[in-house]
């Protein structure tokens, strides 16, 4: 449970952080050099990468900004399911188990939305490919598979499969052991 209000902070935060730039309405400039990439190839794409991956979700701010309070509301809903879960709350299982799949399908549901967030910056990554030197190791990098896997990588590894694994110890006997026995101890401690 400890991962999972790690990953609910942090989901806050991000969340927080795409709903204040896009309300905000600053673009950040575009040229990768003024926003600190060196000669390097490899960090030159990245910067693009990033770079684009803001300007279109700029572009899609009707999609992009309920999306980002969508992620602030569940990943606080996340953080404090983590935490009655921790102090063995009575509910908190089946709490901290609706609060992951929520989270867990809210991921699925960003990852459909914001496909041309996705593609606009894949598009742009392509295009500064072909614009830079790579050694023979790098070619990858121009590839639009690498950049296209790189979005489904973030989704499988860095969400769902965190969340996956958190929904399977909630369930474990281990852990119904845990939850049952915190809440019995929880109500000797305030009977009289």
């Amino acid at each position: 449970m400890v991962v999972t209000w790690i990953v609910g902070v942090q989901g806050v935060a991000s969340g927080f952080a795409t709903a204040s730039f896009l309300r905000g309405g600053a673009i950040a400039s575009a040229d990768p050099l003024s926003r600190g990439a060196s000669g390097e190839p490899l960090e030159y794409l990245v910067v693009v990468y990033a770079s684009a991956e803001r300007l279109s979700l700029a572009e899609a701010y009707a999609t992009a900004f309920p999306l980002a309070i969508a992620a602030v509301l569940l990943s606080g809903m996340l953080v404090l399911a983590s935490g009655l879960a921790l102090a063995g709350r009575r509910g908190a299982q089946s709490f901290a188990l609706q609060a992951i799949a929520a989270n867990a399908g809210l991921a699925v549901l960003s990852y459909v939305l914001l496909e041309p967030v996705r593609a606009g910056a894949v598009a742009a990554a392509l295009d500064a490919a072909r614009n830079v030197t790579l050694a023979p190791t790098e070619v990858a990098f121009a590839s639009p598979t690498f950049w296209l896997w790189l979005g489904r990588v973030r989704l499988y590894v860095g969400e769902l499969a965190v969340l996956g694994a958190a929904a399977i110890a909630v369930t474990r006997p281990r852990a119904r052991t845990y939850f049952r026995a915190a809440a019995e101890a929880i109500e000797q401690a305030e009977e009289p």
